[in-house]
């Protein structure tokens, strides 16, 4: 695992690393009919990190032309409801006792 230098200097555990947990999983991916059915000043602030990152990163000697397939829990390739993101399927919130 890479360590990163906080703002004071120090060497630390990059807060990414903690997030993913003891999963096995390299990529975070999200479906384009997720990230709309955010709050605006939730996708604003994404999209300020994002383009931060672009900014910082040379985003040009990187491939990047990723391929995504669904996989149920048993492995298996399934229909993907997030495919057609001019037409998803209703996005459930949670309620806010359930938060």
């Amino acid at each position: 695992m890479p360590m990163i230098k906080d703002e004071q200097g120090h060497y630390v555990e990059p807060p990414f690393h903690a997030w993913f947990g003891l999963t096995y999983s390299n990529y975070l991916v999200i479906p384009r009919s997720i990230l709309e059915a955010m709050p605006l000043d939730w996708q604003n602030s994404i999209i300020a990190l994002l383009d931060k990152a672009r900014d910082k990163l040379d985003t040009d000697k990187i491939q990047d032309r990723y391929s995504v397939q669904l996989r149920g829990s048993d492995g298996k390739y399934v229909p993907d409801p997030f495919a057609n993101y001019r037409h998803p399927p209703v996005i459930p919130f949670k309620h806010e006792a359930e938060v």
